[in-house]
């Protein structure tokens, strides 16, 4: 149009200029050394110092157009997002005190090999005059000086830009240290896991009821801070002991108190119920002044939430429970730092939005066994002898915890010698490591912890006035599915698709899988429209704990029970040669595997996903139930200020905890982890130039199918959701 040629004209306009003042400079020069007659009559105040100003002001303010002003505005999809303007001054204030700190230290430098060139006697190519150049520019020996000025001026121009990202790292460094202590204010000296209770009922359960000694703590906060306690306990994390001292140990006489989470192979329902516990909150009375948690006879206070000195402070280390350097301290420190920072008012039960968690699984394994953790066949240490040693005090703790069973009674006197293990003791063993390598199970037994959150804050702080909230209306299933892209499972041998059938029946009814199932063409191929040489017709498939069984290979489900109810038929002794119906089964195009195949595992299951938005997590990932809490207040970030506002954001970042840290690759892999998707981030937001990882950043799920998918198929360029979540 119109106006793009003229933006491109007056661009190109501004670039010629700096070589046409140089050319007037050097003209002007020449006509006072009398070197040249002027063809023109040039003006009065056109002498050489005016002219080199001219000079520099034109070239400072190319500088400046190409700072602030973009030239590519044509390419712009969406308009930019709006910035306050206090974050907005903020930017320029780094960006000009960083070009001004570089520049300051370039001119330091080039100032030295000016004075270099002068003691080398180099030539100074633009400083000789012209006359001197008439008589020296074909000799040898100038041609030589040229040749090393040239030289030592570009690998030092070279330098001047290549170190413009050491001091932008410089600069975001410096940047992250004063963000986080804006955001931490007086955390050096503030006990923020004392101020726990009363932030997280400020922040996380701002509509439920209050405690009666005082109004600022939840009602419903000591059992959920029970449970906390239970799930790191189920965990191993800690002893009993440490789970008593540090719980309010909440006694519930109801038939639908909580219920503790289940001993093993992960936890997915913990408590059933909060009512009653809230219920001897606010009937108690305080008994401790110094603590923000209001408690009856029948509650104690943990010692942690029990305010003191600096002193104390300091030495919390040698508090029941957190021993230096346990993942359990390191737990409680980071949900107290993650509520000392603001948070998004969360949504409140039954109205939280959609949310699809997508696991793509290719050839992982869904459970260790014991022939892959112990294998008397296989020379060197077994697999179980390394686990064990990396999680020596976990394994102590598990084997306390599992010596209360009848199964483990019957214990050999040495843990180590692992081949006097029972069947079903080795079946625990072979589920407790599952829960500490890379393996399926691990990461939908944290990811399935939604569920139990979400029925968490709908006992807590439901809106009773809704329909919605009605008995046996509300699920955590309706707004929230774990959706595994198994993308073998057509394929599966038998132990494989009995681990996948013990998985179903293990998570709640919010799990689903998503598989690519195939059949050969039949006589309404051509009917159809199919191409001549596709040989096979594509599905993608979902199947749940509801579908009922098939052999594996028929395609037609089992008959109904005599009562009609449509369970899965497992005949004795068959159930490892049987796999699920599909409840869904929708037709590809064609091959649906064009690029890595990630990416396109995670797409063809993106039509499955239900909701608004979705979160990609690989199959080696796992989740904290504390951390996961904050789901309602996450999804809060997505709010805009009216309904249907263009402000929404489409990706939120969330941070990754790296835990297979193992050897010095595994350790190096997961420090760049942490400095490029969690510290680095935190610089970028404030600069406005967040590069998001992926993953477990939450996705608007339908701006991102308007984007081609969560990942793109484009072989070694776009793996997965991995890189910037798939984007062009």
């Amino acid at each position: 149009d119109c106006w793009g040629v003229f933006a491109g004209a007056c661009s190109c306009i501004l670039y010629s200029l700096p070589i046409a003042t140089y050319a007037l400079v050097r003209y002007v020069e020449a006509i006072d050394a009398s070197i040249v007659e002027p063809s023109f009559e040039l003006p009065a105040w056109c002498d050489l110092g005016t002219t080199l100003v001219i000079h520099a002001d034109v070239c400072i303010l190319g500088l400046i157009v190409q700072l602030f002003w973009s030239s590519r505005r044509s390419d712009r999809l969406w308009k930019l997002t709006p910035v306050p303007c206090i974050n907005r001054i903020g930017r320029y204030i780094f960006w000009i005190s960083l070009l001004a700190v570089k520049c300051w230290m370039s001119l330091k430098i080039f100032h030295a090999i000016a004075e270099e060139t002068v003691t080398l006697d180099l030539v100074r190519l633009g400083r000789q005059p012209l006359r001197e150049l008439a008589l020296v520019w074909n000799s040898p020996a100038w041609g030589a000086a040229v040749m090393e000025y040239v030289l030592l001026w570009t690998f030092s121009f070279f330098l001047f830009v290549a170190d413009t990202g050491v001091w932008y790292q410089v600069g975001c460094t410096l940047l992250g240290v004063a963000f986080i202590l804006t955001r931490r204010s007086q955390f050096a000296l503030e006990r923020s896991i004392y101020k726990i209770p009363g932030r997280f009922s400020k922040k996380v359960f701002p509509h439920s009821a209050r405690s009666a000694g005082t109004g600022q703590v939840s009602a419903y906060f000591p059992m959920m801070w029970d449970r906390i306690m239970e799930q790191m306990r189920c965990e191993d994390k800690c002893d009993a002991e440490a789970q008593r001292s540090q719980s309010f140990n909440v006694r519930c006489q109801s038939e639908n108190s909580a219920a503790a989470p289940a001993a093993e192979g992960g936890l997915t329902v913990v408590s059933s119920n909060l009512s009653h516990s809230a219920t001897m909150v606010t009937s108690g009375t305080p008994t401790d002044t110094d603590s923000e948690c209001s408690s009856d006879t029948s509650l104690q206070v943990p010692e942690m939430f029990v305010k003191g000195n600096l002193i104390t402070n300091m030495s919390m280390s040698i508090t029941p429970g957190f021993t230096p350097g346990s993942e359990m301290r390191w737990r409680v420190k980071s949900i107290a730092r993650c509520l000392a920072m603001p948070l998004p008012r969360p949504f409140r039960a039954p109205y939280i939005p959609g949310l699809t968690v997508l696991i793509p699984h290719l050839k992982e394994d869904i459970l260790a066994m014991k022939k892959d953790l112990f294998d008397t066949t296989q020379p060197g240490v077994p697999l179980i002898d390394w686990v064990k040693a990396r999680y020596t005090s976990e394994y102590d703790l598990f084997i306390t915890r599992m010596q209360s069973t009848d199964a483990w009674q019957d214990m050999p006197n040495n843990i180590n010698d692992w081949g006097s293990y029972t069947d079903e003791q080795w079946e625990g063993i072979a589920m407790w490591a599952s829960m500490r390598l890379q393996t399926l199970w691990r990461t939908v037994a944290g990811i399935s912890l939604y569920h139990a959150v979400l029925q968490s804050h709908f006992e807590a702080q439901c809106d009773d006035s809704s329909a919605l909230a009605k008995e046996s209306i509300w699920s955590p299933s309706d707004c929230f599915t774990c959706l595994v892209s198994m993308q073998l499972y057509r394929t599966f041998n038998d132990v494989q698709l009995k681990q996948t059938n013990r998985m179903l029946s293990k998570f709640p009814d919010s799990l689903k899988i998503a598989y690519i199932d195939y059949v050969d063409k039949n006589i309404s191929a051509e009917a159809d429209a199919l191409h001549p040489r596709q040989r096979r017709r594509y599905f993608s498939c979902l199947i749940d704990k509801h579908c009922p069984m098939v052999p594996a290979n028929r395609a037609a489900p089992i008959s109904p029970n005599s009562a009609g109810v449509r369970t899965p038929q497992r005949p004795s002794g068959q159930e490892e040669t049987f796999r699920r119906a599909p409840s869904l089964k929708i037709e590809l195009p064609g091959f649906p595997i064009l690029g890595d195949g990630k990416s396109d595992n995670q797409n063809h299951a993106v039509p499955f996903m239900r909701g608004t938005f979705c979160q990609c997590i690989d199959s080696n990932q796992g989740a904290y139930f504390e951390q996961m809490l904050l789901l309602p207040c996450v999804l809060g970030e997505f709010r805009t200020s009216e309904r249907g506002g263009n402000e929404a954001k489409r990706i939120i970042g969330l941070p990754e905890h790296i835990t297979s840290d193992f050897g010095s690759i595994g350790d190096f892999a997961a420090g760049a982890e942490l400095a490029f998707g969690t510290v680095l981030q935190r610089s970028h937001a404030v600069l406005g130039a967040r590069l998001h990882y992926g993953h477990p950043d939450i996705m608007n799920k339908q701006y991102m199918m308007q984007q081609g998918g969560v990942s793109k198929a484009t072989k070694t360029l776009n793996l997965s959701e991995d890189i910037f979540a798939g984007m062009d």
